[in-house]
């Protein structure tokens, strides 16, 4: 599995906020993860590279640049933001200060990716930060590029950008099929990179995504892998609801997607008070799911409705 990391330029700078309050800083860097943020508690703080998805056994060891130096950038938050708690989880022989013990299914602080915690480093350090989004594309089953990208970015544009970079991402446009490899849905060329399209998938016409589950565990899991196959649309058949919850056990604002999903369809009213207002559509719950329902999409739709 080959892994890059590629920097499209002409970013524009967001101005940082002159106050002390995390939550100020943090609604500019990923906007859709507010009401996720906000619910947490304030005063604890983790970073986490670890990953809930083994794709292709890609791990978040590769994002170990987008922090910076570890120990400088958790001491600087920390200090900025007055935290009782800060700890780095899961970066591979890191044995600094902020190495610590971490279950995400207890942990009720702020959690953050490399990336948001380096942005939000670079925010506190200056007057401004690069407003940027960072995005994983899948080329087939062999190569992951991390692209850095502008803020407000067109899926074109990353798809333009690599095909002038990277000889060997040219795929003819009328035979390219772009999506998102946890969801599924095709993403139209036009829309502007967000919470469901910053992990884009570039295959050939005709290819699609087949799921595999690795392991032996006859079980839905997190644990797949990504592979192409030829279109066929027994791929995209939505089955009933099994009722596994598989998509809770990975869903990291807590929530029950399958039961949310279910309330929307039925017409349900005021489903934010079962948390549908803290989703960020990220797909996981999605990717996971045995019977392929779109519960992320589905999701993202009552915020759409509520908004």
């Amino acid at each position: 599995m080959k892994y890059e990391a590629i920097v499209m330029h002409s970013a524009s700078t967001i101005n940082s906020p002159v106050s002390s309050n995390i939550m100020d800083f943090l609604e500019l860097i990923a906007p859709e993860k507010r009401n996720w943020w906000a619910s947490s508690r304030q005063d604890r703080l983790t970073v986490d590279f670890r990953t809930d998805l083994r794709l292709q056994g890609i791990h978040r060891q590769n994002d170990v640049d987008l922090i910076g130096d570890p120990d400088t950038t958790m001491t600087a938050i920390k200090s900025r933001f007055g935290l009782k708690q800060v700890v780095i989880a899961g970066l591979g022989g890191y044995r600094g200060d902020f190495a610590g013990d971490f279950n995400k299914r207890s942990f009720n602080g702020i959690l953050l990716t490399p990336a948001e915690a380096g942005r939000l480093y670079e925010a506190i350090c200056g007057k401004s930060f690069d407003n940027v989004r960072y995005i994983e594309v899948h080329l087939g089953s062999e190569s992951i590029i991390r692209v850095r990208a502008p803020g407000g970015s067109r899926v074109k544009d990353i798809v333009s950008y690599l095909s002038d970079s990277l000889p060997e991402t040219k795929i003819p446009p009328e035979n390219q099929v772009i999506f998102n490899p946890l969801t599924r849905r095709e993403l139209d060329p036009e829309e502007i990179i967000g919470p469901e399209s910053d992990v884009i998938a570039i295959a050939e016409e005709m290819l699609r995504l087949d799921v595999v589950r690795s392991g032996i565990l006859k079980r839905p899991s997190a644990r797949r892998k990504l592979s192409y196959r030829n279109y066929s649309e027994a791929l995209d058949t939505r089955r009933p609801c099994c009722n596994c919850l598989a998509c809770s056990s990975v869903c990291p604002a807590g929530l029950s997607p399958s039961i949310l999903f279910h309330f929307a369809e039925s017409g349900a009213e005021d489903l934010d008070s079962l948390g549908a207002d803290l989703c960020f559509q990220c797909g996981l719950c999605t990717h996971v799911c045995p019977s392929n329902i779109p519960l992320s999409t589905g999701i993202g739709g009552i915020n759409d409705d509520a908004s």
